[in-house]
């Protein structure tokens, strides 16, 4: 939820800096950052809701049964950790 927040406010900031380029060389060069920052956010936030609509479902769709999952070897099981 804080993407969407950061990006509009880094918007609004970008077309503060733009409008009021009379400050310095260095606020128009602020400004464009700042908003293509600003949609860069907005579109990754839009990205993740989407993945997480998606991840869902996925992972319910691939799920395997236990037995074909990889079992650990029986070398690591059976060291014994006490070494006195």
């Amino acid at each position: 939820m804080a993407a969407p927040v950061a990006g509009t406010l880094s918007i609004i900031f970008g077309v503060l800096l733009l409008l009021l380029a009379h400050m310095g060389v260095l606020a128009p060069v602020m400004g464009f950052d700042a908003l293509v920052f600003g949609f860069s956010l907005m579109a990754l936030a839009r990205r993740l809701r989407q993945l997480e609509q998606e991840i869902p479902a996925a992972t319910v769709l691939s799920s395997r049964p236990n037995s074909a999952r990889p079992t650990e070897t029986s070398t690591t099981s059976t060291k014994s950790s006490s070494s006195v």
